[in-house]
């Protein structure tokens, strides 16, 4: 699995975070991690051109505790394999 992993960072309310990426060609999804660690994400988002049975499909979590948080499906596909793409988090709250 290919991705972008955000570990170890602090954020302070009102940041934006972006990240600028070009998923590759033949990729059949990739995955944004943004937390402290592997075992500790505040965002997974995971867009799928044709994977896990979803096809152009942005499946978004969160990990906690070593288990996951309630998953969320919005509509829109705005990626395109190959072609470069901007996310943009703004910082809305702060958890300790």
């Amino acid at each position: 699995m290919s991705g972008v992993v955000v570990k170890n960072m602090s954020f302070k309310l009102g940041q934006t975070l972006t990240i600028t990426w070009i998923p590759n060609s033949e990729a059949t999804h990739f995955v944004i991690n943004v937390g402290n660690s592997e075992d500790d994400l505040a965002l997974h988002m995971n867009p799928r051109f044709d994977a896990h049975g979803d096809t152009r499909a942005v499946v978004c979590n969160s990990y906690h505790g070593g288990k996951w948080c309630e998953e969320h499906r919005e509509g829109g596909f705005p990626f395109n394999q190959g072609e470069e793409f901007k996310v943009r988090n703004y910082i809305l709250c702060v958890c300790v």
